[in-house]
């Protein structure tokens, strides 16, 4: 698709995670894009014992989130577009909710979705526990998927529910940090002004 735009004369460009990360793709892009690095869990991170999710904090070695480096990608190339004087494409891909379920402070699962007061709980396990029956050997996700539990990856097996919650804890919160990031970049788009943004199709 952007490789239509330029070839019709657009500004093309794209941030973070476009064409699966470490598939380039040049003949799309009249500026480079940008294949913003994964960073997981690492020293210094609020995390669980298998690193399915983290937390970043004051002493994490990573300080950053890939989304930030991702958007800063995304939005020098849309003010390069605009200030292309040409129409242009610009994409941004971020990495969340992906596994691991890295986020900032502020976005914590424990933050966004606590239990509250009463015992209550926002988040609840899964209605359906165990694979479907009778289907193929493909239909359900049993060779280990993304999450990394002992007790995941077999026809039979379950996540214990305590720890099943924390990880759709945690795996929510990152959507509602990406959803965060969107926002922000429909922020910057806004403070290019109205001929900009009612001329603007957003995907």
């Amino acid at each position: 698709m952007p490789q239509a735009f330029k070839n019709a004369g657009y500004f093309t460009s794209a941030g973070g995670k476009i064409y699966h990360d470490s598939l380039p793709d040049p003949d799309s892009w009249s500026y480079p894009a940008n294949h913003t690095r994964w960073i997981k869990c690492v020293e210094g991170d609020i995390m669980d014992e298998h690193k399915n999710y983290c937390g970043v904090t004051s002493k994490s070695k990573e300080p950053v989130t890939d989304e930030e480096l991702a958007l800063a990608a995304g939005l020098d190339r849309l003010d390069r577009g605009v200030k292309s004087g040409k129409p242009w494409f610009v994409g941004l891909g971020l990495h969340r909710p992906h596994w691991p379920y890295r986020v900032p402070q502020g976005f914590y699962g424990t933050e966004l979705y606590p239990a509250n007061s009463t015992g209550g709980d926002p988040i609840k396990p899964a209605k359906f526990r165990l694979p479907p029956t009778n289907v193929p050997w493909m239909a359900p996700n049993t060779h280990g998927g993304d999450i990394k539990d002992p007790a995941h990856g077999c026809p039979t097996c379950v996540v214990p529910e305590d720890r099943e919650i924390e990880y759709r804890r945690w795996y929510s919160a990152a959507c509602t940090y990406s959803s965060h990031m969107i926002g922000r970049a429909i922020a910057a788009l806004d403070q290019y002004g109205a001929d900009v943004v009612d001329n603007t199709i957003i995907v």
